[in-house]
């Protein structure tokens, strides 16, 4: 697995609201972007590819910054922080893996995450943020 969390130039951090049909976690908002890597591909190279399909977001892999590697019971997941430049590339997104995005401020998303008791995910983004700016 590997997983971005996106930043403006501004330093908001973008959420999504994950698809009500998808069989993990319908429906919660979150920072994480990503997925699975194809055969061959390394986690990088599936970033960039869950990135601009999901989200129409187009960055190099030279632009992901690497945060760290979880290794859980049955995968690893690599996580990497992503600045964009938001005013110059507009978000569309993929209706069967994403339902709603928005940019919020780093407070915010910190304060959205704790309520959903993600704190795992709050301190991944405290850890981004930390990294980019």
């Amino acid at each position: 697995m590997t997983n971005g969390i996106i930043f403006n130039l501004a330093g908001q951090v973008l959420l999504q609201q994950r698809s009500f049909h998808k069989m993990s976690r319908p429906g919660l908002w979150t920072a994480e972007i990503g997925g699975s890597a194809l055969v061959g591909e390394t986690s990088q190279q599936a970033l960039v590819r869950e990135l601009s399909e999901e989200m129409n977001i187009c960055v190099p892999a030279h632009q992901l910054r690497f945060l760290l590697t979880r290794r859980l019971s049955s995968w690893i997941e690599d996580w990497y922080a992503i600045k964009i430049d938001s005013e110059t590339m507009p978000i569309r997104l993929q209706a069967a893996e994403v339902i709603a995005a928005d940019w919020l401020s780093l407070a915010d998303a910190l304060h959205v995450m704790q309520n959903n008791h993600q704190l795992t995910e709050a301190n991944l983004i405290s850890k981004a943020a930390t990294l980019l700016f």
